[in-house]
């Protein structure tokens, strides 16, 4: 929420009312791809500036979109690469035509706090995997 948005929020609700975003205080966002790996189709392996390292199923946009269809090739899927500094993977060379993901969306995907087949924020999931040790 930007400042002007919370401005307006503040002056109706009052000062902090407004709900903080599912990932806040979890998951840290902005952070770049450092090692990428695309061996096992429709499975992205990633590995965060900070470390985290998660896997993500792209089944779902590989089934659904015309836009995603050449990645149904497993030779194609492959060549998954980095782009922008990592905060984008990116099929295909030219800007305009290429398939591109936001590493982001796919962060809170392999850390359990967005389900993308149900398009829902799982909290309760993401929790549960990061509780501590009894």
């Amino acid at each position: 929420m930007g400042r002007d948005e919370q401005s307006k929020v503040d002056d109706v609700l009052g000062p902090g009312a407004a709900e903080p975003a599912p990932w806040e205080g979890r998951v840290e966002l902005g952070l770049p791809v450092v090692e990428l790996d695309a061996k096992s189709p429709p499975h992205l392996t990633l590995t965060f500036a900070d470390g985290f390292k998660g896997t993500v199923s792209l089944q779902h946009v590989l089934e659904h979109g015309p836009a995603f269809a050449g990645l149904r090739d497993p030779a194609v899927f492959r060549k998954a690469q980095l782009v922008e500094n990592g905060s984008v993977i990116a099929w295909g060379d030219d800007e305009w035509t290429r398939v591109d993901l936001c590493v982001d969306s796919l962060r809170l995907e392999a850390e359990g706090l967005w389900d993308p087949v149900s398009r829902s924020w799982t909290v309760d999931r993401y929790e549960a995997q990061h509780a501590p040790a009894k």
